[in-house]
């Protein structure tokens, strides 16, 4: 028989007499639930029940409705939510800009050639572009950039350039671009709390390090044929072999993301169709090489490096000169600096209309009572080419929200309010002409893509106010300038707004948020779920990684340290017959590697192995795992990653081993030529600080490569 609770069989012996009489004994059909074994496989305890209701939320919902509403005869009649929702980014212009910037980055250097002469201007030679990013890799690579005559996207600089000259020549240059430059799977890693922190991290995700060697320039026109001087005044001058170029490259940085139109209001630094200035205004190179004298085919072999930002994110990003005559001006633009590297310039407003008789309280007065719904303090660095419907005119819409609905519910609800917006804002686009009509057409192809676009990707966010902003309004403090600097930071900050659950409705966020109908006016904001966005709000990181939590399956466990499989199952009470159970199995211990042994593992559905029955105490790890020999387990994943050698030592090693076997070497061979190669450099080493008299313990030696090792290698 089988018993219940971890499932062990058992066989019983029974004496039967020639009358076929035999005397009762009791059957354990269950475990001892007085013992820590049974414990932990028949006891179910209240926090285990309640996290297994939270993270199921079609239970919770259940639970939660027949505890917490009115069971009476009388029906409930549920009154509809104010609420106002901002679509971050609904065309995707920001989104498609920022990958423009990562292909392209939108930033580009221009070599100028010059003929130094010191008594005169120095003569133009022409100047070279630099290639497109997408063609400089990470190492180092040559380019031979060809010499052209000044065109409409040069440098105005008039005075030194001639068109009608003839420019001829090439300039061999040496380019990397690493992007970012910190790596892009490290910064991702990155968890930054506070804002300062986070709009660093988004500046280092938008900088790439741009390495320059600019090596030598061959075939240039001789600009010294004749001289600049009084002789060339009607007088013919013969060539000498000293009359030639004296030789050297200005570059120049420009910021592709601006146009010659942009010069309004240009940031520092950054001068008319994008080129980069000084204090002054004028043009600031970024990088001089020195004169070679008397040559038409200089030789340079000048390096220098270059952090250059991606041009939108740069032109959203360098704020603009400010005088702060105050501590409270200068931290507000320092705020608003912060957030401009992670807020967006688009958004789409969509109100959703609430109790028509009630009023809806615009004034600083209904924070008292929740703060979600204070109105928020517009930045000068945000634009909202949406409309906020007015409190005496009901949505066009007419679509209502209730506390019943479900976010994916609501979802729904937001695609047809802008479908039938869209419709709406046609029906005056036919009315209108000029300025209007070009907004109105904006508004309605934003509407438009709302209604095809909104999805599972997209997800609803509520405003968190933080514990500073709370603080304020308990002190009834909400008409302080202090008040609204706090409520522009933390509303136009991405992670001050939290992610809800699809599945979950309004219902369940009414006592953590204050979502009631008679809460007023409730912010909500939808923007599109990416791992961008993940960098810029942290609480919708933690969002997605407790969603992929719940999504993980025990199946597709197949990481460094544990891995999902099923190992026999030792019956020692039925005879010591086997079963096949699933288990996880760790990793093996690096004192056993290479020695008989086994795998521990936790078996999933029994952890306890021991039969004996532990009545206090807690439960020794040798009652919790079992050690098995390979034999006796099968790993599920084709290629378990916990088979891997331990050893660091080894990789750089059993990276060689693809191209030994494509040299025809056998794999006992590759085992052999690799430990040799191992051990080599391990006797090296040890030499080398025997002969400086190093002191210190003995370095150990790393474990010898297998010939799993190498069949693994050469299978990746």
């Amino acid at each position: 028989h089988a018993r219940a609770g971890d499932g062990q069989r058992f066989s019983t012996r029974y004496s039967v007499d020639k009358s076929g009489y035999f005397e009762s004994n009791e059957l354990q059909l269950d475990m001892d639930a007085t013992s820590a074994a049974g414990k932990i496989q028949t006891v179910l305890t209240k926090e285990e029940f309640v996290s297994c209701l939270i993270t199921n939320p079609l239970l919770s919902e259940g639970l939660r409705q027949m505890t917490t509403f009115d069971t009476s005869s009388q029906l409930r009649i549920d009154r509809p939510l104010s609420i106002e929702l901002a679509i971050e980014d609904p065309m995707q212009e920001s989104a498609d800009e920022d990958f423009l910037d990562s292909m392209n980055v939108r930033q580009t250097l221009c070599f100028e050639l010059y003929d130094v002469d010191r008594a005169s201007l120095s003569d133009f030679l022409g100047e070279c572009w630099l290639p497109n990013f997408t063609e400089i890799t990470a190492e180092p690579k040559v380019f031979i950039l060809e010499v052209q005559p000044p065109g409409d996207g040069s440098r105005p600089d008039t005075s030194h350039k001639d068109p009608t000259k003839s420019y001829t020549g090439w300039l061999s240059v040496s380019l990397a671009w690493k992007y970012p430059e910190e790596g892009y799977e490290e910064l991702q890693n990155v968890n930054c709390t506070t804002l300062e922190e986070r709009a660093a991290l988004e500046e280092k995700l938008h900088t790439g390090l741009l390495s320059v060697k600019i090596l030598k320039a061959e075939g240039l026109r001789n600009a010294d044929v004749f001289s600049n001087g009084i002789l060339n005044r009607g007088m013919r001058m013969v060539r000498r072999e000293e009359d030639l170029n004296d030789v050297c490259v200005w570059v120049y940085q420009k910021n592709e993301a601006f146009h010659s139109s942009d010069t309004a209001d240009l940031p520092p630094g950054i001068g008319k169709a994008g080129w980069k200035v000084n204090m002054a205004g004028m043009h600031d190179p970024v990088y001089r090489t020195k004169t070679i004298n008397n040559s038409v085919m200089p030789e340079w072999n000048e390096a220098f490096s270059l952090k250059l930002q991606t041009g939108n994110f740069e032109k959203r990003t360098k704020q603009r000169r400010h005088f702060d005559l105050s501590r409270r001006a200068a931290a507000r633009h320092r705020n608003e600096a912060f957030l401009s590297t992670m807020s967006t310039d688009n958004e789409l407003i969509v109100n959703f209309q609430g109790d028509p008789q009630e009023t809806r309280q615009f004034s600083n007065n209904s924070v008292s009572r929740n703060l979600i719904t204070a109105p928020s303090y517009n930045s000068t660095s945000r634009f909202s080419f949406g409309s906020t419907a007015s409190a005496a005119e009901p949505d066009r819409h007419g679509v209502q929200v209730f506390m019943g609905d479900s976010i994916f519910e609501f979802k729904a609800k937001v695609r047809e309010a802008c479908r039938i917006e869209a419709e709406a804002e046609a029906e005056e686009l036919a009315r209108l002409t000029g300025h209007d009509a070009a907004v109105t057409k904006k508004r309605r192809q934003a509407f438009e893509e709302m209604a095809k676009s909104v999805s599972g990707r997209y997800v609803v966010l509520i405003f968190v106010p933080s514990p500073e902003l709370r603080d304020l309004a308990r002190a009834h403090r909400t008409n302080t300038v202090a008040y609204k600097n706090r409520y522009a930071v933390d509303f136009n900050d991405p992670s001050s707004w939290q992610p809800l659950d699809d599945s979950k409705t309004f219902e369940h966020f009414s006592l953590m948020y204050g979502i009631t109908p008679d809460a007023g006016l409730i912010h909500l904001r939808l923007v599109l779920g990416s791992d961008q966005y993940q960098t810029k709000n942290s609480r919708y990181r933690q969002f997605v990684l407790h969603q992929q939590q719940r999504r993980e399956k025990l199946e597709e466990v197949n990481s460094s340290t544990e891995c999902f499989g099923f190992a026999k199952f030792v019956h020692r009470h039925d005879g010591g017959s086997t079963e096949w159970r699933p288990v996880l199995a760790e990793r093996r211990q690096a004192a056993m590697e290479g020695q008989p042994g086994g795998f521990p593992v936790s078996f999933v559905h029994c952890p306890v192995v021991a039969t004996a029955e532990t009545r206090t105490g807690s439960l020794p790890e040798e009652m919790t795992k079992a050690i098995v020999d390979e034999a006796s387990l099968l790993l599920a994943p084709l290629d378990p990653v916990i088979l891997e050698s331990a050893a660091s030592e080894h990789q750089r090693y059993l990276l060689q081993a693809p191209k030994l076997a494509a040299e025809g070497r056998s794999e006992a061979d590759i085992v052999k030529i690799l430990n040799d190669r191992m051990d080599a450099q391990s006797r090296a080493r040890r030499a080398d600080r025997h002969a400086q008299d190093e002191e210190g313990s003995e370095e150990e030696l790393p474990p010898p490569i297998t010939l799993r090792d190498v069949r693994r290698a050469l299978r990746r």
